[in-house]
């Protein structure tokens, strides 16, 4: 079985026919069917209908009982085995709200994340490394929730807050700690066997379940050991399917590898709603929180958090904070503002480079990113390389984003990039006053970015007065906001404008 998608096949091999990942073949041992009949596939399923069958509800799902179960979720859709027309669904609604919205500046930042609040049923994973805070921000979110009159559209019961990591004492000193308001709504639970955290849920019909976390608990009908591959799987796909009949919203944690994913199979963040992640760099205390995948929103929005002693509390000007040191390298440094994000908030962040000529006898030239994607950074060098002349292939190049920021999906910081490691080869320093915006094409165009005309918003708020964009895509009648606005057809023409008295970018020069 592959640990990245979960398919299986008769033999083992290097590479998964299926998602072509590396190494990621195990051998699982299949039992007869009769020892199988309670594991493996289906487990979940089963698990599910159970909960719901001894709960007050008398709710159902397809395939736990037999011919004429009804199933009747919480939402304003009541659904049947029936197959029925959106029309027709549609025509059933209450008029009442559509989702729950988290109260309280961090919970908007939170909702902000997940698409402006918390639909009926939703099943949300959250990922992070160890001690990045994900059950601190967890508890803030409980808190908050816990502490909402009316919870609606979700279910009126408490916040459960299961954990199979922690005793309720270690939970109730950070809780304690964090200054939390709703405790006496929050009830609290250790458990390891999900079936029991699926009879809690039934009966207390909570709007809101957190799981901490998902490789800690198992089913005693699948195979396999806590955290394997079945267990995450059958554990997650039990977990949704009674949220989404009684309505709970759910948030589960969920270990990271050391590659920064989320640990077990693939399927795993197939099954749920959206995945999220919270990163930071250790020993700083900015957190950031961004979805990746979002069934009910955008996946670009990018919420950002400062630790405290009481939690994170979440930073109303986060291109404040990142650009709150750039006059330290004023005069002497390749430092290049970009505006990153094409969420309802854009960034700016500070993007830096050191050129360094190749050492005699140290081999061929090296380029590391810190935040940047390696295979852009390739990118970019090459098309210095090319269509600038500048020598890219005898340089060492190193590239970081200040503040930990992870650039790695954010295209519109090629020239940014670019413009750094011209700055640094030629040691020009590049004016604290101009922003470079775009993406770099393989023939050294400048190729458009979304939002431009909200990145250019958010460069005059911060007195950013020049900005050098793609020619493609900007409109000669964009509302600049007292921003200079240079557009540039191709890199050779974004050098000369950030460089105009440079032989920076011109064949030959070192």
């Amino acid at each position: 079985m592959c640990d990245e998608c979960g398919d299986t096949f008769l033999q083992w091999s290097g590479v998964c026919p299926s998602c072509k990942a590396l190494n990621t073949m195990k051998e699982v041992r299949v039992e007869t069917e009769q020892a199988a009949r309670g594991s493996g596939g289906g487990a979940g399923v089963r698990a599910a209908a159970g909960a719901m069958r001894s709960g007050p509800a008398e709710q159902n799902l397809g395939g736990g009982g037999g011919p004429g179960d009804v199933r009747r979720g919480r939402g304003w859709v009541d659904s049947t085995e029936q197959p029925e027309s959106v029309t027709a669904l549609a025509s059933g609604r209450t008029g009442g709200p559509s989702r729950a919205v988290i109260p309280g500046e961090d919970g908007q930042e939170l909702g902000r994340v997940l698409g402006g609040g918390l639909v009926p049923g939703v099943c949300v994973l959250i990922g992070g490394d160890p001690g990045v805070g994900k059950s601190t921000i967890l508890m803030q979110m409980a808190d908050r929730m816990a502490g909402m009159e009316d919870a609606a559209p979700l279910p009126q019961g408490p916040v459960l807050y299961v954990s199979g990591e922690e005793s309720k004492q270690q939970i109730v000193q950070r809780a304690t700690r964090m200054g939390v308001e709703h405790g006496s709504n929050i009830l609290l639970m250790c458990a390891s066997e999900i079936t029991t955290v699926l009879d809690r849920m039934q009966e207390l019909q909570p709007r809101c379940v957190v799981l901490d976390s998902i490789q800690t608990v198992y089913l005693a009908d699948a195979s396999g050991a806590q955290g394997s591959t079945t267990q995450v799987r059958e554990c997650t796909r039990a977990l949704s399917m009674l949220a989404k009949n009684i309505g709970s919203a759910v948030f589960i944690v969920g270990h990271v590898t050391k590659s920064g994913e989320i640990a077990g199979p693939r399927v795993l963040e197939h099954m749920v709603d959206t995945v999220v992640y919270l990163e930071g760099e250790r020993g700083a205390p900015v957190r950031l929180l961004r979805a990746v995948k979002n069934r009910f929103g955008a996946t670009h929005e990018l919420a950002v958090f400062e630790m405290e002693g009481l939690g994170l509390k979440p930073v109303p000007n986060p291109s404040e904070l990142f650009l709150k040191d750039r006059e330290l390298t004023e005069g002497n440094g390749s430092t290049v503002t970009v505006v990153v994000g094409a969420s309802s908030r854009p960034i700016l962040v500070e993007v830096q480079a050191l050129s360094t000529p190749v050492a005699e006898g140290g081999g061929g030239s090296r380029s590391f990113g810190y935040g940047i994607d390696s295979r852009r950074l390739m990118l970019v060098t090459q098309v210095l390389a090319k269509h600038a002349g500048v020598r890219t292939w005898a340089r060492d190049i190193l590239a970081n984003v200040v503040g930990g920021i992870d650039l790695r999906g954010e295209p519109a910081a090629d020239l940014a990039v670019a413009v750094s490691i011209v700055s640094s080869t030629f040691n020009k320093p590049v004016p604290l006053d101009i922003a470079c915006i775009g993406e770099l094409g393989l023939s050294g165009e400048l190729r458009a970015v979304p939002s431009l005309s909200q990145r250019i918003l958010e460069l005059s708020k911060l007195g950013i007065r020049r900005a050098v964009v793609p020619l493609a895509g900007f409109s000669p009648g964009t509302d600049t906001h007292g921003v200079e606005v240079v557009p540039c057809k191709n890199i050779r023409a974004a050098l000369r404008a950030v460089f105009p008295a440079s032989g920076a970018g011109r064949d030959g020069d070192d």
